[in-house]
């Protein structure tokens, strides 16, 4: 197949996903990491798939974006970085550890 000169090279669906303000708009509408990987890989379970989710979350922000989404949602406390122990979100291995449990 031949190239137009100049043509700039084609970009990969996973660049289009990511936003300027970091916010992904990809695959059905997904608008968190979680939703986009889970859109691309439904089911994550052999070597090949970890390897590919691993791409895919480097790719959308990597370990920073994965903080931002896990703050976002309760998980990780904004001020200290710490896992939450609440009862919403429920973390039993936090919570284990915190001794929270009944």
């Amino acid at each position: 197949m031949m190239e137009t000169m100049g043509a700039a090279p084609a970009e990969q669906p996973e660049e289009n996903a990511v936003k300027a303000a970091g916010r992904l708009a990809g695959a059905d509408g997904a608008t968190s990491l979680k939703a986009e990987i889970v859109a691309r890989l439904p089911r994550i379970c052999d070597a090949a798939s970890f390897r590919e989710a691993r791409r895919l979350l480097q790719t959308f922000g990597g370990p920073a974006a994965l903080l931002e989404e896990l703050t976002f949602a309760g998980v990780v406390d904004a001020e200290t970085g710490m896992l939450t122990v609440d009862d919403r979100p429920c973390n039993v291995f936090a919570r284990m550890v915190a001794g929270k449990l009944p």
